[in-house]
């Protein structure tokens, strides 16, 4: 489904709203929001290493899934 997604967006700008945040691990910029505001903003390898709040939320969803698996 990604693949697709990449094939049909490529070159144009594309706004995608996801709670899911492995599904925003592909997108060139990623833009976190708390309580309207933006709190955070750059592409996934950038937003891991700064520790804020993508990483954070990242780390616990990615824990779950873990869990799910076993």
């Amino acid at each position: 489904m990604y693949e697709n997604l990449i094939d049909v967006t490529k070159d144009k700008t594309v706004l995608y709203i996801s709670h899911r945040l492995s599904s925003a691990v592909l997108s060139d910029r990623i833009i976190v929001l708390h309580g309207g505001e933006i709190v955070e903003s750059g592409s996934h390898s950038e937003l891991m290493r700064s520790g804020g709040e993508y990483s954070k939320m990242f780390a616990l969803q990615a824990s779950s899934y873990k869990v799910e698996a076993m």
